[in-house]
């Protein structure tokens, strides 16, 4: 209905300025010869300027009508009632915010580009991060991690390797706190400080973001923008950080599995069984016939790091 409207009002809107004000127009005698002159036609002020925007704005909706927002997936059997109840309005608000900033928040990638993203957060550490590295390197796929800078600065070798292997770091936050708790500037200072430490080891400042708890409010989409940034939400949450169980953690993937998903997983001590289930995640994607990606890939991304 919102499109048949912005439809209506745009036709006639140039069909209006197509007419201009030709009854105002003075006669003309055609017997008499007239000088060359150049014909303007009067709009009466009518402004270009409407038209465009009208035009856009037209764009622009058929754009979000078209454009998918998932749902965000994936159950514990572990949860109380309300600690479901909690979970599900907070991802519902995710889904509000993605849908609303297009350009800035993505649950997940559009089904055309049959692709899915495996993604990692709260680490680097020494034990369960090269775990992970080691199966995707071993199933030839890239994995992309979120990391703490708290916890890139004290695994830097950890970092530095899995940059040369070609796997994507991005900023989860400096100490995993929950930004929409913070000020605006202390907003600000967790991005600053965790690309300056991924910098001091890669030479690249990532541009992805992944706020701990997925806490997003406009404060964090604002501080995120002018980092020129974008953030990256999930569609499937294996759940493996409250119910540390390979066959739900596999069961969240395999139930709700479509091309465009983004798995959240974890890659922190104590994640033995996100190790266990990776290999079988990985091979009932590949045998679904999606292809595992980087988030460089992902459609309207953009850049993901600079220098």
């Amino acid at each position: 209905m919102r499109r048949a409207w912005v439809g209506l009002i745009l036709g006639l809107a140039i069909l209006f300025v197509g007419c201009g004000k030709v009854y105002d127009q003075p006669k003309i005698d055609e017997s008499e010869p007239q000088p060359q002159q150049e014909i303007k036609i009067q709009e009466d002020g009518f402004d270009h300027k409407m038209v465009e925007q009208i035009r856009d704005q037209l764009n622009h909706e058929i754009l979000k009508e078209k454009y998918l927002v998932y749902d965000i997936e994936g159950y514990s059997e572990t949860q109380t009632k309300a600690q479901r109840k909690d979970m599900l309005a907070k991802r519902k608000k995710c889904k509000g915010y993605a849908t609303e900033f297009t350009d800035t928040v993505f649950i997940n990638d559009q089904p055309s580009s049959n692709s899915i993203y495996l993604t990692f957060d709260d680490g680097p550490d020494r034990e369960i991060t090269p775990q992970i590295v080691k199966i995707l390197d071993e199933y030839g796929v890239k994995g992309n991690f979120f990391f703490l800078g708290d916890r890139v600065w004290k695994f830097p070798e950890v970092v530095e390797d899995i940059h040369e292997r070609g796997h994507y770091i991005g900023i989860h936050a400096f100490d995993h706190v929950d930004l929409r708790k913070l000020t605006f500037n202390e907003i600000d200072a967790q991005i600053t400080f965790t690309q300056d430490e991924i910098y001091k080891i890669t030479g690249q400042r990532p541009l992805l973001i992944r706020p701990p708890y997925g806490g997003i409010n406009e404060d964090v989409i604002q501080a995120v923008d002018d980092h020129d940034c974008k953030i990256i939400l999930w569609s499937i949450d294996t759940l493996d950080w409250a119910q540390k169980d390979p066959k739900n953690i596999l069961k969240n993937v395999k139930d709700n599995l479509k091309a465009g998903d983004i798995i959240l997983m974890h890659s922190n001590g104590g994640q033995s069984a996100t190790v266990e289930a990776l290999p079988k995640i990985i091979e009932i994607i590949k045998e679904k016939g999606y292809k595992i990606a980087s988030l460089d890939e992902l459609e309207g991304s953009h850049r993901t790091s600079r220098e």
